[in-house]
């Protein structure tokens, strides 16, 4: 096993900061925030979509939703890590599913 390298390290310790970032803007439902935490690139999908779980706010929950869509539109059917679910399947599980449903799955997601 290789040493880690301080690159890989700097990453790493960059990826952690950005998903407590991302948390706390999810709690303070600061779409500018989560704007500006989506384009960074060491951004999670994976965290993105766990996230929405904690997701109480209609409005911030559209708002992820639309950034999955536009921003990451290959990686709608990243599974959440606790219970494996997709955006879609939280889109459906969360109140106002019609509007959260129809952009997903006009970008292409997964019905099944």
């Amino acid at each position: 096993v290789r040493p880690a390298t301080s690159a890989a390290l700097n990453y790493s310790r960059r990826a952690a900061q950005w998903h407590r970032w991302w948390v706390d803007a999810v709690a303070a439902n600061n779409t500018e925030a989560l704007d500006m935490l989506a384009r960074m690139p060491w951004s999670d999908t994976s965290v993105i979509v766990s996230s929405m779980r904690m997701m109480h706010e209609p409005r911030v929950f559209l708002h992820v939703v639309d950034l999955l869509v536009f921003e990451r539109p290959a990686e709608l059917e990243t599974r959440e890590s606790v219970g494996g679910l997709t955006a879609l399947a939280w889109a459906a599980r969360k109140g106002n599913c019609a509007t959260a449903l129809q952009p997903l799955i006009t970008a292409g997601a997964d019905l099944d």
